[in-house]
Formats: structure tokens, C-alpha cells, sequence
């Protein structure tokens, strides 16, 4: 078992905006919700650690989607500071993670369900609704579509 896998199992990733595999490969984003995201140069997470060792946060699962057929659990939720959410990948049940996206702009997710080949993460707090399309094999092509409440 990796660092990112037992990490997970206590329910922690870690808190720079990115996805962490289970391989230990961290993809780091930049962004926000209104503009989008776009995904910057791949590092091992050894290499993160030996920048920032010990920036682990916990993370609470406020919805989850198991969907008949596509072989994966999805989990998302929050963080312990506003603005935080995340958005995990494992594989069946009793299968080990595969990936976790945290962003500490998005918000907390709040529902998620996987549509085809893509997850489908909604983070609102108001006035704004993001909704999160996520390809579940290339999650760092993310797309958001964000509104704003009148």
C-alpha cells in the first residue's frame, strides 16, 4: 500500500489543489471555479513530501455514488476550512482509491453521481452553483460550468 492509499483510508489528502493518485503521481491545478482549471506539470508525491512534508488534511464525505456497471465508488465532500472540497475515486467496494481531487476554492460537494465516463460533482453554497464534469480516466480535464443565484 502507498502513502496516498493509507492516507486515504483515515480519510486525509492533501491540501493542494490537484489530484493525487494512488500510484503517488500528484497532478496540481490552477484555477477557480468561475475560469476553470488547467493542469500543471506532473511530480511524484516523494517529491511534494520533500517540499511539504506535512501538509495531510482530513476530509469529512458528505455524498456518495455507487453505480451499478461502472465499477467505481465516488466520494466527495468537504474540508475542514470554508471553500474546501474534495472528490475521491476507488475502485469497487473493498477496492483501493484510485484518485482524489482536492480544491480549496470549489466549495463543499454536495451530491455526485457518474454519468458514463464522467463523474458529475455539484459544490454550491450560495449565491453560487458549480457543477464539476470530471473524466473519470483523465480527471485533470476537468470542466466546471458555474452560475450565480439572483
Amino acid at each position: 500500500m502507498g502513502i496516498a492509499t493509507g492516507k486515504w483510508e483515515r480519510h486525509e489528502c492533501r491540501s493542494e489543489n490537484g489530484i493525487l493518485y494512488a500510484t503517488g503521481l500528484f497532478v496540481p491545478l490552477v484555477g477557480s471555479p468561475e475560469f476553470g482549471y488547467q493542469s500543471g506539470p506532473p511530480e511524484t508525491l516523494s517529491s511534494l513530501l520533500s517540499r511539504r512534508a506535512g501538509e495531510w488534511i482530513e476530509v469529512d464525505t458528505l455524498c456518495r455514488s455507487l453505480e451499478p456497471g461502472s465499477g467505481v465508488v465516488v466520494e466527495a465532500g468537504g474540508g475542514f476550512f470554508e471553500g474546501e472540497g474534495f472528490v475521491a475515486v476507488a475502485g469497487p467496494p473493498g477496492g483501493g482509491l484510485i484518485w482524489v481531487l482536492h480544491l480549496s476554492n470549489s466549495e463543499a460537494f454536495t451530491a455526485v453521481a457518474v454519468d458514463g465516463s464522467e463523474i458529475v460533482a455539484v459544490a454550491e453554497e450560495y449565491p453560487s452553483r458549480n457543477e464539476f464534469r470530471i473524466p473519470l480516466r483523465e480527471p485533470h480535464l476537468l470542466y466546471v460550468r458555474s452560475t450565480r443565484h439572483l
